[in-house]
């Protein structure tokens, strides 16, 4: 493995590390204080929405962490499409239902 390739390899480890953290956070705040989950001071609507986003995106980050090993088998297709819609889930559960549109 060349210094690229384990630096890549520690990044996707630590999204990885980062993703989980952020989910079992929300999990348990949301287990703890059911109303009133707040991430960076601003409130989440749908905290288990957005931890499910998180988990996808420990899924996605840890595919790509078995595709850089060696002899590690291809996922890129599965991991950015889980990856995608992660995305798609975060964008949801942090839309704002309280507003309406005029």
């Amino acid at each position: 493995m060349s210094t690229l390739d384990v630096v890549f390899l520690v990044l996707f480890g630590l999204v990885f590390a980062g993703s989980l953290t952020a989910a079992g956070f929300l999990l348990i705040r949301r287990l703890s204080h059911p109303g009133a989950v707040r991430l960076f001071g601003r409130p989440v609507p749908q905290p288990a929405l957005l931890a499910t986003a998180y988990l996808l995106y420990a899924v996605s980050f840890g595919l790509r962490i078995l595709e850089q090993l060696p002899d590690g088998p291809d996922h890129s297709g599965v991991a950015s499409s889980v990856l995608l819609l992660g995305l798609i889930l975060q964008i949801v559960a942090m839309r704002d239902r309280s507003r309406t549109s005029s």
